[in-house]
């Protein structure tokens, strides 16, 4: 079914990646891009003042990334309709998002066919997964994963950490407390049953978090 008149509001730090992504979806007579922003906090204050049928959001941001402000915007506007759109194509990242409330996950390496069928799909309240995760997210939300133990916040300071970053640069990337974030490193070792910063990042790199 072709729904005419899909507004879109495109979510992602990256300018090329916004411009290559207005490109993609405007040869669609029946979709029209009404807004950008460049993280998850001003695509927010941009809904706000202009609603969309349809956010298409990056999933990592600067500040508050694509599942924060997923939930933030589901709080603000319960009908909000949101389209992850990602590099990563991590099965516990896709059912993250479905639970914060999006009603699609698209690889950035998918055919440019699944992004628009994701935003219909999401037009129309459907669920869509890419669908070279598909089988694999509905398994592992039916078996659960260690990953699943973790908060959204403590999932931030784990990929952060793996990455290298120090706990400072991560408590002033995310606007907590040096301590707040030694807190969330303890308790990630303890669920994800590791040892020390080394294991952590040996973790992360296996599970294609970095």
């Amino acid at each position: 079914m072709t729904l005419p008149g899909i507004t879109i509001g495109v979510v992602d730090d990256q300018a090329l990646v916004r411009a290559a992504l207005r490109r993609l979806l405007a040869e669609g007579a029946e979709r029209h891009i009404a807004w950008e922003a460049h993280d998850g906090r001003s695509a927010i204050a941009r809904y706000e003042r202009e609603p969309v049928d349809v956010v298409v959001m990056d999933l990592r941001m600067p500040g508050k990334d694509g599942l924060e402000a997923t939930r933030e915007l589901l709080r603000y506007d319960a009908r909000a309709r949101v389209v992850i759109v990602t590099q990563y194509e991590e099965v516990d990242m896709a059912a993250r998002s479905l639970r914060a409330g999006a009603l699609g996950f698209v690889s950035k390496g998918s055919e440019p066919g699944e992004l628009t069928a994701a935003i219909h799909a999401a037009a129309e309240r459907r669920i869509f997964v890419s669908e070279r995760l598909r089988a694999a997210v509905e398994r592992y939300l039916d078996e659960g994963d260690p990953l699943q133990t973790l908060s959204d916040r403590e999932l931030q300071v784990l990929t952060r950490l793996a990455s290298g970053a120090r706990n400072r640069e991560i408590a002033c990337q995310l606007c907590i407390s040096v301590r707040t974030v030694d807190s969330h490193r303890r308790r990630i070792l303890q669920k994800l049953g590791l040892r020390n910063n080394s294991d952590l990042t040996r973790f992360a790199v296996r599970r294609g978090l970095v």
